[in-house]
């Protein structure tokens, strides 16, 4: 391979990575208009509430909807609207909160469960405060009482006590609260596997509708943008100016990707790496240990801070903090997406490469169907596949460039023949 060939397929890369990384901005914004991460997370909660209680099957959903809007548990900054007339459907897919600990998910179904001081709705039709009927608290309440480790605990408690006083049913006594104990043990073990496994397939849910996402966009893109794959490699084989200018762009391109794809697909990119920069920077966290992590969600961070700080207080008191700051770095996701696409145009521009025709061609007469489907499936590669084989290409150049004699007419000669 000649150094012309090479960086023709270098500035064919950064062609295909700079259109992907467009693709990949546009298809994050799709999901962040539409909810997509709380609308998954709704539907594995509700699977999950279904399959722990089959009772509870008929309001799963409206009770996964109450845990995901709840203010405290919630991370969206539009949780503590109301259905608006118009966009009621897309408030409603707002307001959903996009991660959720089993711990949570624990405390929120406890405290769903308990009834509401009286004149607040007891009645069996009335809703409380919480939305739910006396009729759903109650099915609520069966699912709480299997996995109410406590009550096991009080009852080992009020054994003992039972023991002292009636000292030939202590054997009796103890065999019956190590049954009550091990079934409260199991229960709990089992939602959490359950909590798990649900977490897991909304994850692959999420996943795979980012894929389908991501494959429309780049047939839409191959098409309104006429990217012929045949002649763009063409055209960059012919024009050495282009050539030369998209080459030199790789480097910026690549760390901009880098930025991009860094959070492994998350709805705002950086953010959480970025909200822990700035914790870190805070008096509260002078005392963590160990360096700061590259996180890929928000929980990795939320981890790391719990195992580097001194005692439970500190973990939660950063914990809190740090949810603060992703909060506030939330309100300008939308921001940060349009910066990026700017930027990504921005580096085109310098290059001089027009992604879109001027004039603009009111029919398909001069492409190929072949090439243009042949772009459409080489961009639904995605940015990830560009990004490394971008940096794979790039890191092949200066190899080939000290091997090649800059002065031979056609660049192909070794410098040593």
């Amino acid at each position: 391979m000649t150094l012309q060939h090479l960086d023709t397929v270098i500035a064919f890369a950064v062609i295909m990575l700079g259109s992907a990384l467009l693709i990949t901005i546009f298809t994050q914004t799709i999901s962040s208009f539409l909810g997509l991460r709380g609308t998954n997370l709704l539907w594995g909660l509700t699977t999950l509430l279904a399959t722990a209680d089959p009772r509870l099957k008929d309001i799963s959903k409206s009770v996964a909807e109450k845990v995901l809007t709840h203010p405290l548990l919630s991370d969206s900054v539009m949780s503590k609207y109301s259905k608006l007339p118009l966009i009621g459907w897309l408030i409603d897919r707002w307001r959903l909160g996009s991660a959720i600990r089993v711990e949570e998910f624990e405390r929120a179904l406890a405290f769903f469960a308990v009834d509401p001081p009286a004149g607040q709705g007891a009645g069996a039709a009335d809703q409380d405060s919480t939305g739910l009927t006396q009729a759903q608290r109650e099915k609520l309440k069966g699912l709480m009482e299997k996995l109410n480790a406590q009550a096991a605990t009080d009852i080992r408690q009020l054994a003992g006590s039972l023991a002292a006083l009636a000292p030939e049913k202590e054997a009796e006594a103890e065999k019956l609260v190590g049954q009550i104990v091990a079934k409260a043990q199991s229960s709990l073990a089992d939602l959490e596997s359950w909590f798990n496994t649900c977490m897991d397939r909304v994850s692959q849910r999420f996943a795979t509708q980012m894929r389908i996402a991501t494959i429309v966009c780049s047939v839409a893109l191959a098409f309104f943008a006429h990217m012929d794959a045949f002649r763009l490699y063409r055209q960059l084989s012919s024009d050495a100016d282009l050539r030369s200018r998209l080459v030199a762009s790789s480097d910026a391109l690549t760390k901009k990707a880098g930025e991009i794809t860094a959070t492994n697909g998350n709805a705002v990119p950086g953010v959480f790496n970025d909200a822990m920069k700035q914790l870190l920077q805070q008096d509260i966290a002078k005392d963590l240990t160990g360096p700061a992590p590259d996180c890929k969600t928000r929980q990795d961070c939320e981890d790391w801070l719990r195992r580097s700080s001194k005692g439970q207080d500190a973990a939660n008191q950063l914990v809190t903090e740090y949810d603060s700051l992703v909060q506030a770095q939330l309100k300008t996701g939308m921001d940060t997406l349009k910066a990026q696409a700017n930027d990504i145009r921005g580096i085109f521009d310098r290059a001089e490469l027009q992604l879109f025709p001027n004039p603009y061609p009111r029919n398909f007469k001069s492409d190929s169907i072949w090439g243009i489907l042949t772009a459409a499936g080489l961009l639904s590669l995605g940015a990830p596949f560009w990004f490394n084989a971008l940096k794979t290409l790039s890191s092949l150049r200066p190899l080939l460039s000290n091997r090649t004699d800059p002065d031979s007419s056609d660049g192909s000669q070794d410098a040593g023949q």
